[in-house]
């Protein structure tokens, strides 16, 4: 059982078991057909699996379902201290979304990711208006080839939708890292 849509059918209790499951996909699947069903109620399951996930591409996953939910802690830790850099770098895009001045705490997780980190990708995540692979200030296409866009694009330099639209939206596949 592999296909999204058949996931996505199982009664709740098929679909807690999946998230254990040996496949990276099936976790994947199962995580986004709980998303779907139980909306904002899910985060918490979601946040307590992304501790135990051994995938960084289902890592990277489970950040983009939570930033849709705001859950900022989770996102602050995981953008701190995910061993992997494409989690950690999309930790930093999606925590840079939804964090202003005003919220110290995760700002400051953003600042050191971009003073400290040692993966560019993930400083360019932390601080995207100073990344040094902007054709322009304002501008949100990233120059050069690397592993992950820039804050606010795909990999192919176009705008991303908003991060609300990310938690609606089912995932293609798993790459594992």
């Amino acid at each position: 059982m592999e296909a999204y849509a058949e996931i996505a059918a199982q009664p709740e209790s098929t679909l807690r078991e999946l998230l254990e499951h040996e496949s990276p996909q099936v976790r994947l699947h199962a995580a986004w057909a709980t998303g779907m069903r139980k909306g904002q109620a899910s985060l918490g399951d979601i946040a307590s699996r992304v501790g135990r996930e051994p995938s960084a591409g289902v890592r990277q996953h489970l950040m983009i379902m939570l930033a849709g939910g705001g859950e900022r802690p989770v996102m602050a830790t995981f953008a701190a201290l995910d061993p992997d850099a494409l989690v950690r770098a999309t930790a930093c895009q999606c925590l840079a979304r939804l964090v202003g001045l005003s919220d110290l705490p995760f700002y400051d997780v953003l600042l050191e990711r971009a003073a400290h980190e040692p993966k560019e990708d993930v400083r360019c995540a932390a601080s995207p208006k100073s990344c040094p692979r902007r054709s322009g200030s304002s501008s949100l296409r990233c120059a050069g080839r690397r592993k992950a866009p820039c804050a606010g694009e795909d990999g192919a330099g176009r705008k991303r939708q908003a991060n609300q639209a990310h938690i609606s939206a089912r995932p293609q596949s798993v790459h594992e890292q």
